[in-house]
């Protein structure tokens, strides 16, 4: 019997997502998983503001924070196998629902919500699906990348928890 590897985080890392506009309560949700997902990263990045007073006298410019973006890149293998992989159907809906949602006249965004469960803590936030790309070579595995931006939800703003 072999040792569980605790080194290689992404391996117990997961990312799960819904089809959902951001006024549903995401504790009512139930998630799907995202396919054969290969690579997931989040960053959150600070907006700052020159913070400077006339009384400032060490001759350096300081800084405030004043707003932070919250962005998420995944990418995988996308298989054409339902039974192999039930969710490889996935991407699709998610593709689909890009494309629907551009409309000339800016009308709907295309948000999902989404779970990324990370071994020490988990992430959940309304997200908008800023691009998402599908490459089909002749002789490999399709793969796909999707790049993630925060979305407005006054209701339910994004969480980062403890996992459980």
């Amino acid at each position: 019997m072999g040792c569980p590897n605790k080194r290689m985080v992404g391996r117990n890392s997961t990312l799960e997502f819904a089809v959902q506009c951001t006024d549903e309560d995401p504790a009512e949700t139930t998630f799907k998983p995202l396919g054969a997902v290969t690579t997931k990263s989040f960053s959150i990045d600070g907006n700052s503001l020159e913070a400077n007073d006339s009384f400032a006298s060490s001759g350096f410019s300081e800084n405030q924070l004043s707003t932070s973006s919250l962005s998420l890149s995944v990418s995988g293998n996308y298989v054409r196998d339902p039974d192999s992989y039930p969710n490889s159907g996935f991407i699709s809906e998610l593709l689909v629902h890009r494309f629907n949602s551009i409309k000339q006249d800016l009308s709907e965004d295309p948000v999902i919500l989404v779970r990324y469960v990370r071994p020490d803590v988990t992430l959940t936030a309304y997200m908008i699906i800023t691009s998402i790309n599908v490459e089909d070579p002749d002789a490999d595995l399709s793969t796909f990348t999707m790049e993630l931006s925060n979305a407005t939800s006054p209701i339910y703003k994004p969480t980062l928890t403890a996992t459980v």
